[in-house]
């Protein structure tokens, strides 16, 4: 299951409503739709939401259940050899969106 970061302005405590470059990538990278779910976490607490909208800049989500605690059971590290350029920031981000709980870069 996906897993997205988000601050405590994007719920009303029954919505969560992604937009920019977050709400992109799931529509066209991810290519997620309506009913499918997908992980929020924000400060501490894990959000299980249902994708209910979209518009062409935001994603509308039904929260469905909240825990304590967002950090997945298992720990995941992930071995990165160095990248040219900023590349590597978004190899950070997306490992930590997966559930990686250490990054190791090396050359």
């Amino acid at each position: 299951m996906h897993r997205l970061f988000i601050d405590r302005s994007m719920t009303d405590g029954q919505t969560v409503t992604v937009r920019g470059d977050d709400a992109r990538h799931i529509g066209f990278s991810l290519r997620m739709r309506c009913g499918e779910k997908i992980s929020c976490a924000c400060e501490g607490r894990a959000y299980l939401c249902e994708i209910i909208g979209f518009t062409p800049d935001s994603v509308s989500m039904k929260i469905l259940s909240e825990e304590e605690g967002s950090e997945p059971p298992v720990g995941i590290i992930l071995y990165q050899a160095l990248l040219k350029g900023d590349a590597l920031d978004g190899v950070f981000r997306r490992a930590v969106e997966c559930g990686a709980t250490e990054i190791v870069p090396f050359s």
